[in-house]
């Protein structure tokens, strides 16, 4: 007998009509949902029948167990080895080839209690790079809205619009997929956080009234998790200077969060005096610190949103507001300001901050033209604003490590501009868009920004590429894709050294067929072919390992990095007169 039957059967007969129908529907439901959760799966189809290392495969068929957990039911093998996946329904799985996975002929394999089934591929190897784009690596969520970070050894993190949180190594390697709400909710909410101690941060919105934020360590595993109700994440998570997680919850939630980053318990909340913070049309934005006085240690938490008017009484009927909190949680100052999201410009307002402490910000200069401002950061004064006209548009503004201020304005125009306000140089793109904000690398020899090109029916994305002084570098074209266009959606991230860039895009939008990028860009200088005191590349200059390498290329063996043994490029190798070039550029002198 069934034991379903036999656990309800004692009361039945107690119960009145209404209620044994329901009880019986009930059963039969659990009966027919055993049934279901018991089938043999099949695979009907695969998107593709040839895959790259890391590249992504969709299985379509029936019986793959619906997964309403990360990680839970069923074994997916790729020839035998073990795939990371993101979507995974009783349908649909977006499963990713094994780096270790040997290439040609392979099978995917998926076994459920119910039994196994398997499909055939093809794998290649991962394409070799395109000019400047090193790799792209596919997202299961058609969109990448926030940039990443990278991590010292050059991992880079990226989340997508459904809350798969990648890590990716600097080959384009995947290492994992974590799942943010990503299953039962709404996807990600706002940027990648990275910690000091390696920690990864992820905002994710699970179905229902709460809002989570994801510590997650870099082997992929959860660390902790933190919840609060009745919210959105506004901005956030970042980490600040003291290393702790920062978070601003709208409405009802907890306000500006602190959350110890070991633990992710709370170790304060705030908000403004009699307000609560709001943000329509939320995007996400970092949430950034600065100092109070030049050179001063970083001591105050800036954030800017799209306050509702009832919401915040604030001079001058305006609808955004400015806001200074310490990093002890005490409120400091709040200032009107313009509106902050305009469609071809910053989607949400977020600060930047210079090395003296300045705060510099986007918003509408009224009646209806945007201009940086540049705010005090003991009161929030305005010390300055910019105004280019005509002002339609503008880019949130980012701040370089020599202070220069960055915005691009009219989806046009890159104006560096100085401390005081005056523009340095303009760039004007001849081809295209420009409408996601200018970085520098922190190496200041390149600035970013990306947009569009085309007309309605054939744009597509592009990324431009200028020096530090406003001189065009390179621009890259981003083809559409199965009649869909490319675009960037995120601002530009560098790695440390600055030899690569990243950005995030938009892609494909059908149901079952999503899809974006993040893009890898070679922005590393132009290797030297001669006359360079750093002879094996190294990083390091005039070194004794310069030297053993120098007197090993003339031997005739020279490193995969090293320069020629033609060190001083007259067409003649190995010769005196190279070798008294080296010692005179190693000495500080020419060649």
């Amino acid at each position: 007998m069934n034991p379903s039957v036999l656990s309800v059967s004692p009361c039945f007969a107690f119960l009145p009509s209404s209620s044994k129908t329901q009880c019986l529907t009930a059963l039969a439901l659990t009966t027919l949902c055993g049934a279901l959760a018991s089938a043999q799966p099949v695979i009907t189809s695969t998107d593709t029948t040839t895959a790259t290392h890391s590249g992504r495969v969709i299985l379509r068929g029936q019986g793959f167990g619906d997964r309403t957990t990360a990680g839970g039911g069923g074994t997916l093998l790729v020839n035998g080895l073990p795939a990371h996946y993101a979507r995974w329904s009783d349908t649909h799985i977006s499963l990713y080839i094994p780096e270790q996975a040997t290439p040609g002929p392979a099978t995917i394999s998926l076994t459920t209690e119910s039994g196994t089934a398997a499909a055939n591929i093809t794998i290649t190897p991962r394409p070799p790079a395109d000019g400047k784009l090193l790799w792209k690596f596919k997202t299961d969520g058609p969109i990448i809205r926030h940039r990443g970070r990278v991590a010292a050894d050059g991992t880079v993190y990226a989340s997508d619009s459904l809350g798969f949180l990648y890590s990716i190594a600097p080959s384009g390697a995947l290492n994992w997929v974590y799942c943010a709400d990503c299953v039962n909710g709404t996807g990600s909410e706002g940027p990648v956080a990275l910690g000091h101690d390696g920690t990864i941060y992820v905002g994710g919105n699970p179905l229902g009234p709460e809002t989570n934020i994801h510590a997650v360590n870099a082997d992929g595993t959860r660390k902790w998790l933190y919840t609060d109700i009745w919210t959105d994440c506004v901005a956030g998570p970042s980490v600040g200077p003291d290393g702790n997680v920062y978070a601003v919850m709208e409405t009802a939630g907890a306000g500006l969060t602190c959350l110890d980053p070991a633990t992710g318990q709370r170790l304060w909340a705030a908000l403004p005096p009699g307000q609560r913070f709001d943000e329509r049309g939320q995007w996400g934005a970092d949430i950034t610190f600065g100092p109070t006085t030049p050179g001063g240690h970083p001591n105050q938490i800036y954030v800017t949103f799209d306050m509702r008017p009832m919401q915040v009484p604030i001079p001058q009927g305006a609808n955004s507001a400015l806001f200074a909190f310490g990093t002890d949680g005490a409120h400091k100052w709040s200032v009107a300001v313009g509106g902050q999201s305009i469609a071809g410009g910053q989607q949400q307002g977020e600060a930047a901050v210079g090395h003296d402490g300045t705060v510099y910000e986007c918003s509408l200069l009224p009646p209806n033209a945007w201009a940086l401002y540049a705010h005090d950061p003991s009161n929030g004064s305005t010390k300055w604003n910019l105004y280019l006209p005509p002002g339609n548009v503008i880019s949130e503004p980012t701040v370089a490590n020599d202070g220069t201020v960055y915005i691009v304005r009219n989806t046009i125009h890159i104006h560096a501009v100085n401390s005081s306000g005056a523009v340095q140089w303009t760039y004007t793109d001849p081809t295209g868009s420009l409408y996601e904000a200018a970085v520098e690398s922190p190496d200041g020899r390149m600035v970013i920004s990306a947009g569009s090109i085309g007309d309605t029916m054939t744009f597509s994305g592009h990324i431009r590429a200028v020096t530090g002084t406003g001189q065009n570098l390179w621009s890259l074209f981003l083809p559409r894709e199965n009649n869909t266009p490319i675009i960037p959606r995120t601002r530009a991230f560098y790695s440390p050294d600055s030899r690569r860039a990243y950005l995030g895009t938009s892609g494909r939008e059908v149901a079952g067929e999503e899809y974006a990028y993040l893009l890898a860009l070679d922005t590393a200088p132009p290797a030297p072919t001669s006359c360079d005191a750093d002879f094996n590349q190294d990083g390091d200059t005039a070194t004794d390992q310069d030297i053993e390498s120098f007197f090993a290329c003339l031997g005739g063996t020279c490193c995969d990095t090293c320069l020629s043994a033609d060190f001083n490029a007259d067409g003649d190798t190995a010769t005196d007169q190279d070798i008294e070039s080296f010692f005179r550029v190693l000495g500080g002198g020419n060649c």
